[in-house]
């Protein structure tokens, strides 16, 4: 499978912030360890739970290992635990509603 989706919960069962379309979490396995950021794909406003979609990277072309993270949030099982940063991110276009024809 080239790409995988999870959904996140609490931990402690805490609510969550809301967060702008276009925002991003960082993801780490374990303090301290590498990083990724993932945009989040669920609805922003009062989530239950954080939605992430995370692909598969391939190895590169000049032989550098095949994307670590990915492949270990992958591998992931229902329980297990991740460390998530905030929402973040500028990229956050404004929706307006298209202009109705008369």
């Amino acid at each position: 499978m080239d790409w995988t989706a999870l959904t996140l919960v609490p931990e402690d069962g805490d609510a969550l912030p809301d967060f702008l379309s276009g925002q991003h979490v960082v993801v780490r396995l374990q303090q301290g360890g590498p990083a990724r950021a993932y945009s989040l794909t669920g609805p922003p406003a009062a989530p239950r739970t954080f939605s992430i979609a995370v692909r598969r990277n391939p190895a590169c072309a000049d032989g550098e290992e095949a994307g670590f993270l990915s492949h270990r949030i992958q591998e992931l099982e229902a329980g297990d635990t991740l460390l998530l940063e905030p929402p973040a991110g500028v990229f956050t276009p404004r929706w307006t509603a298209p202009a109705r024809s008369s």
